[in-house]
């Protein structure tokens, strides 16, 4: 039997384009590269470029200096960090296609409008020149749908200087400014927020802003860090405006000991979680597992007093209790010593471990 190669029919390039846009692994982009001239610029467009020394610098600057570049119009996703890249940033307005941007320890920069991001991360001391060219920056991001804030700050800050629109999917906060906090507040909208203040207690009033700002649209809160007086800080806050909250994220209050293979509970956590849900209408609960603890636990609580706790109302809405183990190497032990106690009774819940 002859197979008639003539016969077989050219497939459209969108649907090589569809299909390369769903590739991961970079040594694959990579042997899309090199097929044909056609499936150059969809693999390219999937690659991301990490820059962090000024050798690698250089060499973009003279690629991005040709007349015959197409790079720049194909690259979707950037990584630049240390000051040496700056010399670089005016030449973002040429990567049209652009849309996770993360930037990591400059100084004063003033950053071209880049409309195409969705993803924008601004993370270990990232300093503009000015409030103004700061919120210039983010009016000219129309489409941005995640934002994560590390450590941001500016000169000459300008009170008449308004944020604009901020129609977000998620927001993350490493830090807090009151001066940037006021813009924030003023237009934000997300229905995901993720704190992580380090000492939460300090800054109790922020939070309570944040939350009564973003009212009926928050639907996803995240706690990171937490120590126990920020964990019964938070046991007080007032979550009433958070009316359509439906999944809480807690990293503090469950630690795992290595060495005795026992898990224990802080005290605090219960009138945290209490407080939350009857505002509520939580149905997912996760809850980060540590396993590096500088607090004495002695009076922390076995795992099943929490399950006991999440038996009652008002938890009975949550159906899925996830645990997340960061950096857990006993991965069984922290199954058998904290799933199997809180799964007795939780007929209604399914308590799932990943790491």
């Amino acid at each position: 039997m002859s197979l008639a190669f003539d016969k077989i029919p050219h497939l459209p390039l969108e649907l090589f384009a569809l299909t390369i846009e769903y590739l991961t692994d970079k040594s694959d982009l990579l042997r899309c590269s090199l097929v044909c001239r056609g499936w150059l610029p969809f693999a390219r467009g999937n690659l991301t470029i990490s820059i962090s020394t000024e050798t690698s610098v250089t060499r973009l600057k003279d690629i991005l200096a040709c007349p015959e570049n197409t790079l720049a119009s194909t690259i979707r996703h950037l990584t630049l960090s240390e000051p040496d890249v700056e010399t670089i940033l005016p030449s973002l307005g040429s990567f049209t296609q652009l849309r996770s941007l993360r930037l990591w320890e400059m100084d004063a920069i003033d950053l071209p409008a880049l409309a195409s991001l969705t993803y924008l991360e601004l993370d270990d001391f990232v300093h503009f020149d000015s409030c103004t060219s700061f919120l210039r920056f983010l009016s000219g991001t129309s489409n941005l749908q995640h934002l994560v804030l590390g450590n941001v700050s500016w000169d000459n800050d300008d009170p008449e200087c308004a944020l604009p629109a901020l129609h977000l999917r998620s927001l993350q906060m490493w830090f807090h400014a009151s001066r940037l906090d006021q813009r924030l507040m003023s237009t934000l909208h997300t229905k995901s927020l993720q704190l992580a203040w380090g000492d939460i207690s300090a800054s109790l009033d922020v939070v309570s802003k944040y939350l009564h700002v973003l009212g009926s649209d928050l639907e996803s809160l995240q706690f990171v860090d937490l120590n126990d007086e920020g964990l019964n800080a938070l046991s007080n806050l007032d979550f009433s405006a958070s009316v359509n909250l439906v999944h809480l994220s807690v990293d503090g209050g469950v630690y795992y000991d290595e060495g005795t293979g026992v898990a224990s509970v802080s005290p605090m956590l219960a009138p945290l979680l209490s407080n939350v849900a009857r505002h509520t209408r939580l149905q997912t609960l996760q809850l980060y597992v540590d396993w590096e603890f500088e607090c004495d636990t002695t009076l922390w609580l076995p795992p099943s007093r929490l399950g006991e706790l999440l038996r009652t109302d008002p938890f009975t809405s949550i159906h899925t209790i996830r645990l997340s183990c960061v950096f857990i190497h006993a991965f069984e032990d922290v199954r058998d010593s904290i799933i199997a106690t809180l799964q007795t009774g939780l007929s209604d819940s399914r308590v799932i471990c990943d790491l």
